[in-house]
């Protein structure tokens, strides 16, 4: 009976705490599972022409748990002097959070320009439109239980005084990296900012402001001597609303072939998770499955809360349709 008791605080806590802090979601693949909503500037070093879907789940038993669907789609465009050119993307997420369900539409329009024999910087600006629901039906309140029992016929005095919301959301990234083919050492580092606007989300009377949160980037890609082993460790930090994360991780890259190759990542969050990730590519197709392993004092009290991740993307490298010469990808 107290670890039933400890499990209902700790859910209702938890949900408390995502509702009134109205925190980002948070993905363990980062650029390769929805780059739009981790810096969009990260199209910049992308060559290709590249959509890209994701699934993550979390918190099964927990109310439906987290379930997030999202679909992205990368197009980049070359100017004709091969120093510059322009990235544009697009991105579809469904999330969906026991009684509420959040729909996102973005577009990122983005500038990439070379500043150096191997040296880019990317610009881009994130604008979307986000729709959430919320089903009342499925929700209890505490003035509707009496003397530990619950009747739905009960009346309570929640205001809730709508069931769907809609507002614009704006975001940008920068994204400098050093990209040479001929070079052992690469790397990257990227600024994101998103909620600009800072949008009114609450579904009850007054202001329920969307905070803005801040996230930065930045990763070094080791060539192996041999050409077959790459390693990367990276960093990936985001501030929200007093809130922090930071990710710590190293990515192995092991090449298969000229246009094979299979990664393994592992990352630490700093007081959430670590979390693991083995992923293939094979010529135009990539596919990716992550499994998050939760902080030991939260699984103490609540089962099943740890998460899976899985993308499938599909590439077309359109600098080699364009004959522009770059180097392969420092992600």
């Amino acid at each position: 009976m107290k670890t039933l008791i400890k499990s209902i605080l700790l859910v209702g806590l938890l949900y408390l705490q995502g509702a009134a802090l109205s925190q980002d979601l948070k993905y363990t693949q980062y650029f390769y599972s929805n780059p739009l909503k981790v810096n969009p500037a990260v199209l910049g070093m992308n060559t290709d022409f590249k959509t890209i879907l994701n699934y993550r789940t979390q918190w099964t038993t927990v109310q439906n748990g987290f379930n997030t669907a999202s679909f992205t789609a990368a197009f980049p465009l070359y100017f004709k002097d091969q120093n510059q050119k322009m990235d544009f993307g697009l991105g579809f997420l469904n999330d969906k959070a026991g009684a509420f369900t959040k729909m996102d539409f973005s577009l990122s329009v983005g500038y990439n320009l070379k500043v150096s024999e191997s040296g880019f910087l990317s610009f881009s600006m994130l604008g979307g439109y986000v729709q959430k629901s919320l089903d009342q039906s499925s929700l209890t309140f505490d003035d509707q239980y009496v003397l530990g029992a619950y009747n739905a016929s009960n009346a309570t005095s929640a205001n809730i005084t709508r069931n769907k919301l809609g507002y614009a959301d704006m975001g940008f990234g920068i994204m400098w990296y050093m990209n040479d083919a001929d070079s052992k050492l690469n790397a990257y580092a990227g600024f994101s900012s998103y909620h600009l606007n800072k949008p009114n989300e609450t579904f009850v009377d007054g202001q329920g402001t969307l905070p803005m949160s801040f996230g930065f980037q930045t990763g070094v890609k080791i060539k192996g001597a041999d050409s077959k082993l790459d390693f990367t460790p990276n960093v990936n930090y985001i501030y929200q609303a007093n809130n922090q994360s930071l990710a710590v991780g190293l990515y192995l890259d092991y090449h298969l072939g000229e246009s094979s190759k299979m990664r393994l990542g592992m990352w630490y969050r700093t007081s959430d998770a670590m979390a693991a990730m083995l992923s293939f590519d094979h010529k135009s197709f990539m596919f990716a499955y992550s499994y998050d392993i939760v902080n030991a004092n939260l699984t103490n009290q609540v089962t099943s809360i740890n998460a899976h991740e899985i993308t499938l993307a599909y590439k077309l490298n359109m600098a080699n349709r364009k004959g522009v010469n770059s180097a392969p990808s420092i992600l």
